[in-house]
């Protein structure tokens, strides 16, 4: 390509045809009569010499170059990837857009390579992001208004060997069954399940009849609940006095290994609903009973 400055003295219209316009060319009452990036034709270089000017600058497009349109359109066609469709040209920049609902993939170095190409752009969404069917993920530009041909031809080949350089994956459907350990109201279960499936259904998978714990679960009384407690807590002190016996350790001594909860039992007050006592086979344990006195007759001979 080849920049231009030309005076308007001796400049005819066939000296503009093929030229390209470097910026806006306005009439005497400010109307544009030549687009910035417009390739001259004999109608085109009438209209702009008949505009108020005295040098113009233009563009010279020579074997192998490729005006910013052109180039353009290649550019976006060999960016997108699966999952990715091009759409609508504007301001000087091709629209890439995901051709289904899915996860946005990038490849970096791809992208990478691409951009550090003189005069090559594109830009796009984060990686690893979802998106919508018709979401715009990228977008593409030539900057210059001509580029070389061999520039255009190295980010094509890049850009085919990483199969695309901006991909849309599609979810994966998958069946998801939730339970639910809250016992919830009856709208307050509508309304979980209502959000829930609609989150599920988004990312094209199925939900499974939700579970609520609070529906089956049985749960014991409460003087049930302090009744076991207290046998629990009885046979833990046994075990741990018989302990301490068998090792011959002081009273009020923990046996080796004995649990802080045991030792903590052993010298706790006795509960109000538990009678924690010593016996031995044959004592009568029921309320009341002198079991320390029938213990002593049953030691003698």
């Amino acid at each position: 390509m080849k920049a231009l400055a030309i005076h308007r003295e001796g400049t005819t219209a066939d000296a503009l045809v093929g030229r390209v316009l470097c910026y806006d060319v306005r009439d005497g009452g400010g109307t544009v009569v030549g687009d910035k990036g417009a390739v001259l034709d004999l109608a085109g270089a009438e209209a702009v010499l008949g505009a108020v000017w005295e040098e113009l600058h233009v563009i010279e497009v020579q074997p192998g170059d490729l005006h910013e349109e052109d180039a353009g359109s290649r550019l976006a066609a060999v960016v997108v990837g699966d999952g990715v469709e091009v759409r609508a040209y504007t301001g000087g920049q091709w629209t890439l857009a995901a051709a289904r609902r899915g996860l946005l993939r990038v490849r970096d170095e791809a992208l990478s390579n691409v951009n550090a190409q003189e005069g090559i752009s594109v830009f796009t969404l984060f990686d690893r992001q979802p998106v919508e069917a018709g979401e715009t993920v990228a977008k593409a530009k030539v900057t210059p208004l001509v580029i070389a041909g061999e520039t255009l031809a190295a980010v094509e080949s890049m850009a085919r060997a990483a199969r695309g350089v901006v991909t849309v994956q599609a979810f994966r459907p998958a069946m998801v069954g939730a339970v639910a350990p809250e016992r919830l109201e009856a709208k307050q279960r509508q309304r979980f399940e209502t959000a829930l499936r609609q989150k599920i259904d988004w990312f094209g998978g199925r939900l499974l009849s939700l579970r609520f714990g609070g529906d089956t679960a049985q749960r014991r009384p409460a003087h049930r609940r302090g009744s076991e407690r207290a046998r629990s807590a009885r046979s833990r002190l046994r075990r741990a006095r018989a302990a301490r016996g068998a090792h011959g350790a002081p009273r009020g001594a923990g046996a080796p290994g004995e649990s802080p909860v045991a030792r903590a039992l052993a010298r706790a007050p006795r509960a109000r609903h538990a009678d924690l006592r010593h016996v031995l086979a044959g004592d009568d344990v029921r309320p009341g009973a002198p079991a320390l006195a029938r213990r002593r007759r049953g030691r003698q001979p």
